[in-house]
């Protein structure tokens, strides 16, 4: 049936059971058409999420790479600053105290004086420096004890 013909089967005097049954089938077959239409949206909507959460997977785990990576260099530089601070530790005090003695007011003092102010000023410091550096390990130790402590009591 054409779409004039319809039009005109609507609006023609025929009794008002027939046009009902005519907009029910109409009814029918366009949901019946909406749903196959629907179907392979349906399905598309279905596999597209599965497809971005497995790209979405995909790129996380690039990202972990990349962080243990960064992780990796970071932990390497790191060493390289501890190196690089302990011979500053050794000699920065020592000449800080070679900076200050020259002043014209000590420049006749003994070497012992020297001596006896830069050894125990540089020991000050590297002993300041190597308390700070272990101190994670410290903590680690005194965290331990207590987690230790905690499952005794429970």
């Amino acid at each position: 049936m054409s779409h004039t013909e319809s039009c005109e089967y609507l609006t023609s005097d025929r009794k008002v059971e027939s046009q009902k049954r005519w907009l029910l089938s109409y009814k029918s077959r366009k949901d019946d058409t909406l749903n196959l239409v629907s179907l392979p949206c349906r399905y598309w909507i279905r596999t597209s999420r599965t497809k971005l959460s497995q790209v979405f997977s995909l790129v996380t785990q690039q990202d972990i790479r990349t962080s243990n990576a960064i992780a990796e260099e970071t932990k390497a530089d790191g060493a390289a600053m501890k190196t690089i601070a302990a011979p500053t530790m050794v000699f920065l005090p020592g000449t800080f105290w070679a900076s200050v003695s020259s002043m014209p007011m000590l420049e006749e003092a003994e070497w012992s004086l020297h001596l006896a102010i830069a050894v125990p000023l540089t020991g000050t410091v590297v002993s300041c420096w190597w308390l700070w550096v272990s101190r994670p390990r410290f903590l680690g130790r005194l965290t331990r004890r207590r987690m230790k402590g905690v499952e005794k009591m429970l």
